[in-house]
């Protein structure tokens, strides 16, 4: 039971000054009526319900249009000229299809085809990058082989050039030592011959 006091025909006041405020029917709750205007919560529930479905019935009514024999004459046909159009328009869309998929599909296939030549190239051209570098790499391995051969000799030669620079020290040694003693004969034969001649001067 509402509060005592507040009759059925406030809450169906509310309701329709809610639907004027332009709710819609199903955004009208019990919940909102009881906060405005108060009652239990029930009672306002079974209220709004039929309230809701004589609302909808009326909301029918209007929309039911006469179905005399003219009317429906004039939907068939309304009905069949949309359908004859609708055919007419899917054979077109349908012919503007398969030759765009056509179109796509030759040009897929040229696309295709021209990336297939390009691997093909690419291919070739890996290939031949592939031999070079097998090319360079006997190159290098030979280049190493000719420097470790080197490095072999330039050491033999080193010790070589180590040898005959010991030797010429030594020789440049015995050189030095030699050429003292030359100096030590050639002023001993000086000294003599100054004797000689002092004697054959008396």
């Amino acid at each position: 039971m509402a509060k005592i006091g507040i009759p059925k025909e406030k809450y169906i006041a509310e309701i329709e000054s809610m639907l004027k405020s332009w709710l819609w029917i199903e955004e009208i709750t019990a919940n909102k009526l009881q906060k405005v205007i108060g009652g239990k919560y029930s009672r306002i529930s079974e209220l709004l319900e039929e309230y809701k479905k004589e609302y909808m019935e009326k909301m029918d009514a209007k929309n039911e249009v006469p179905q005399s024999e003219w009317y429906k004459d004039i939907v068939w046909n309304v009905i069949d000229s949309v359908s004859d159009n609708l055919s007419d328009m899917w054979l077109i869309v349908n012919n503007e299809m398969v030759k765009s998929t056509k179109k796509v599909t030759m040009e897929f296939e040229e696309q295709k085809n021209l990336l297939e030549i390009q691997k093909t190239e690419d291919s070739r051209q890996i290939e031949n990058l592939e031999i070079e570098i097998d090319e360079l790499k006997g190159e290098v391995w030979n280049k190493d082989v000719e420097m470790d051969s080197l490095k072999k000799e330039n050491s033999v030669l080193s010790a070589s050039l180590n040898r005959v620079e010991s030797e010429l020290k030594g020789l440049r040694s015995e050189n030095g030592e030699l050429i003292k003693k030359l100096w030590v004969v050639e002023w001993k034969m000086l000294m003599q011959d100054d004797m000689i001649k002092k004697l054959e001067s008396k």
